[in-house]
Parts: C-alpha cells; structure tokens; sequence
C-alpha cells in the first residue's frame, strides 16, 4: 500500500508548512482532520478540497459526505499532483502538493501522520483578537478632555467651599476683616 507525502501551506505564506503522511486508501475526511491536527485548528467548520492542474486550477470538487467516503487514492493523477483546501467558507486556503511516494509503511507508525512542521501557524479565529483603532483611541481622548475640565472646575470650586468654611470656622480676627473690607467697598458704591 502506497503512502502519499504532501505538503500542506498556507496560500499567503508558503514558508508555513506541514508534510503529512497519508496512506493511499485514507479518506479525505482523515486527511481533513489530519491538517486541523497538524495547524492546531478546530475541525468544526466547513471545508472543501479541490483537485488542481499545476496552475492551481480547480479542475474537481470534493466536499460534504464526499469527503468522508472519497480515498486518497481516487484524487492522485500526477505524482506531483495539487490540491487546494478550503476551510471555513475560504477564510483559510491551503496549496497542498504531492511531494513524496513511499510504497511501505513505517513499521509501527499511526496514518496520517505529522512527518515535518516547519513555521509557526497563525490564530486560527482572527476575529477574537483584539485591536485598538487609532481613531477610536483619539475620539476617547477628545471625550476625556471635557471630564477633565470638570474636574478642574471642580476642583476649584471645591478650593473655594474650603475657604468659605475656613472663614466660618476661623478665628474671629480673620472674620472681622472681611466684614470691614466689605463694609468699605459698600460704603465706597454708595458715593
């Protein structure tokens, strides 16, 4: 029994890469779970396999219960021959490619299997993460400036509260002179 060696990339970053070992008589549904396993991503969202000409080009579709029952095997017309998957509605898209045919299993080994893993996977859920937007950034400063200004206000006004409780509370000396000011300045607006 043959066993395919692709190489499993990311379409935007080749440098990204499983080869995974795969017996000839597999399903896709195995080799569909054996990228999840190899990416570290879930098996929970839609996928679709295309059978390519060397351009890329999707010449064959393979997807729902067809992955499940359609074997390796069936796919192989080239000993080269290329594959595109796409997971979750194309968010993910895979170059898969025939490298390798090795015509015995190693002894003791499961299939398919992880035989090499080169790079680090993106964050299978781009959405989760969290960015900050410059914008929205600014538009919270501008929103704090009119808070802080009424803090200050406040502040002052808080400054001011103290004073008057001061002269209320303080000695009679300090109460007497703002009465006489007060009194001059009365006395100076009736002239």
């Amino acid at each position: 029994m043959a066993i395919y060696r692709f190489k499993v990339a990311f379409e935007e970053d080749d440098e990204i890469y499983r080869l995974i070992d795969i017996k000839s008589s597999q399903t896709f549904r195995h080799f569909n779970e054996a990228i999840h396993s190899a990416f570290g991503f879930d098996n929970i969202k839609p996928c679709t396999f295309f059978i390519s000409n060397d351009n890329w080009r999707k010449v064959r579709e393979i997807s729902g219960e067809a992955i499940a029952t359609s074997k390796m095997a069936g796919a192989i017309d080239d000993p080269h021959q290329k594959l595109l998957y796409y997971y979750d509605d194309a968010n993910w898209v895979f170059q898969i490619e025939l490298v390798k045919i090795v015509l015995s299993e190693l002894p003791g080994a499961t299939y398919p299997r992880l035989e090499k893993s080169v790079g680090i996977a993106p964050v299978q859920y781009k959405k989760n993460l969290i960015v900050a937007d410059p914008d929205e950034d600014e538009e919270f400063d501008e929103e704090e400036e009119p808070e802080d200004d009424n803090k200050a206000y406040q502040h002052v006004e808080g400054i001011d509260d103290e004073d008057e409780l001061e002269g209320e509370e303080g000695d009679e000396e300090e109460q007497g002179e703002e009465m006489d000011d007060a009194d001059e300045v009365a006395e100076g607006d009736d002239d």
